[in-house]
């Protein structure tokens, strides 16, 4: 009996086994796991829309051009559809998608007439323009447009990934990974979020800023602030595409991803406002006289104008006008090293720019007293030259603090945070002012640069529509192509002249001369400002 039993359980036992074993078995066919895989729900994300970056009256710099998206359950009905609306650049991609069998958008050339259940057409925004605004300062995304690369994507990537807003669209699928009919799919289409970082640039001026850079500059960089400092505009050329960063790569010539308005550059005769600064604060009298005959022996070493033939006798005012070299060496050699160091100092040279977190400027270079250890090196400084090199945001800071009384700002490009993109939740404070010059100083080199642009006939960054002054610059850098030293052009000024809004440094990189190559840009974004915006 107990034998008996034994075998009956030692058969029931093989049998559950058995059927153990062939349930495990079906279930693990590649049939039924992928007709498993195909039934049921697919959610498929359509858009990802970070937080906003706005300018200074809280207009979109990103997000600002719409464009269609399909979302694409591939079937053959779909495919014939789909292929009719996406480029022909686009077609083969689409295609090797379309035989995968996989759900997957694709950004449309023409919007579809009607949706399908296997297609679906989404509106939504580009986080970069064809033709985007400020490129070095908004920067770009990386690691597939999740996180912040460049510019003020990174600076404030924690707090736009924060306000990142995602829609998509489920999809109720059947055994054959086919939509099933009378189910229809679950869209979850979701606004942007208003919150952003806002900017102190001013898109009309950037764009104003932009246009007259690419008209004039191949290479060179253009920055407009006002004189407390608050940056309006700041352009790089050539720009890159955040939307093709490996086109701009490329470029090993033009190297569009360097930030120029950031990067440090001989100077040159714009210095000789601070030379001219120490100059009056040391208490040399603005009526000084100079002879100048073409060049000035410095201790058996001769330094040449660039009028050979000589300006004759000047004071310091049409010394600056004239941007003669011999008078400001001989202006230099007489002035104390450390003031003149100092003071120059004090105008924001050697000084780097944070102006976002992690996001500055270079800090050039500033010989101290200590190495200025000839009077040829003494010569070279006064008037820009030798180990001297600028940043256009630091020229720029020394022009502010001339139309700012004497009192030198800090770079300003961040106002701060936005929650509903109306008005600041959180704001960016600026650092004090330093307090370079008198404003007695200020005043009487403001009106030489007025002189220097309103009363020469050959300066062509006298505006038609307003008044200004400024300085050109033309550096030498010691540097050579086929054969010819590569030149610097630098104009740096303000308008209106009486009460200035605007000081606008432009660098041409490869110049003919800072007359030539950068003071026609001035002209044109003074013109311009003045007519569409101060009218």
């Amino acid at each position: 009996m107990k034998r008996r039993a034994l075998s009956i359980f030692c058969l029931i036992s093989l049998c559950m086994g058995l059927l153990v074993y062939r349930f495990y078995a079906l279930s693990s066919s590649e049939q039924l796991i992928a007709a498993a895989g195909r039934q049921g729900t697919r959610m498929l994300n359509v858009s990802t829309t970070r937080g906003m970056i706005y300018d200074h009256n809280f207009e979109r710099l990103v997000n600002t051009e719409q464009i269609y998206v399909a979302s694409v359950l591939p079937s053959p009905e779909s495919a014939a559809i789909v292929l009719q609306h996406v480029s022909a650049m686009d077609r083969s991609a689409v295609l090797k998608k379309l035989e995968k069998g996989e759900l997957f958008t694709v950004e449309l050339e023409t919007p579809l007439d009607s949706d399908t259940n296997e297609l679906h057409t989404f509106p939504i925004y580009k986080r970069y323009a064809d033709n985007q605004l400020a490129p070095h300062i908004i920067g770009h995304l990386t690691n597939g447009n999740l996180d912040g690369g460049y510019g003020i994507e990174k600076a404030y990537d924690d707090f736009l990934k924060e306000h990142t807003v995602q829609s998509s669209i489920t999809y109720y699928l059947d055994a054959a990974g086919q939509s099933i009919q009378g189910k229809e799919p679950e869209i979850k289409l979701n606004a942007a979020s208003d919150a952003g970082v806002v900017l102190t640039l001013d898109s009309r001026i950037q764009k104003i800023a932009e246009d007259a850079g690419e008209k004039y500059l191949s290479k060179g960089a253009v920055v407009i602030m006002t004189p407390d400092g608050k940056i309006r505009a700041c352009a790089s050329f050539p720009a890159f595409s955040p939307n093709d960063l490996n086109e701009s790569l490329k470029d090993e010539e033009g190297k569009p991803m360097f930030n120029r308005a950031f990067g440090s550059y001989s100077v040159g005769s714009t210095f000789k406002i601070a030379t001219a600064a120490a100059a009056l604060e040391s208490g040399v009298s603005p009526s000084r006289n100079y002879r100048c005959v073409g060049s000035i022996d410095v201790s058996g070493q001769i330094f040449h104008c660039h009028n050979h033939a000589g300006h004759g006798t000047l004071d310091m005012e049409h010394a600056m006008a004239e941007s003669c070299n011999p008078y400001f060496i001989s202006l230099g050699l007489r002035l104390d090293k450390t003031k003149l160091c100092q003071t120059a100092k004090d105008l924001s040279f050697s000084k780097s720019s944070l102006l976002a977190p992690g996001f500055s400027t270079q800090s050039g270079y500033l010989p101290a007293a200590g190495e200025l250890t000839s009077p040829a090196a003494v010569a070279n400084f006064s008037f820009g030259q030798g180990t001297l090199m600028a940043t256009p945001i630091q020229v720029a800071l020394m022009t502010c603090c001339i139309v700012n009384g004497g009192k030198t700002p800090s770079a300003q490009l961040v106002e701060g945070l936005s929650e509903d993109g109306k008005s600041l939740s959180e704001i960016n404070r600026a650092a004090a002012p330093v307090n370079a010059v008198s404003e007695k100083t200020a005043e009487q080199i403001k009106q030489f640069l007025i002189t220097g642009v309103m009363s020469r006939s050959d300066q062509n960054a006298k505006p038609t529509k307003t008044t200004a002054g400024g300085k050109t610059a033309t550096a030498q850098t010691g540097n050579f192509k086929n054969g010819e030293e590569i030149l610097q052009g630098w104009f740096t000024g303000f308008f209106p002249a009486e009460d200035p809004q605007y000081v606008v440094t432009v660098l041409c990189e490869e110049a003919d001369s800072g007359n030539s190559s950068a003071s026609p840009v001035f002209r044109e974004i003074a013109d311009r400002i003045t007519e569409e915006l101060l009218s």
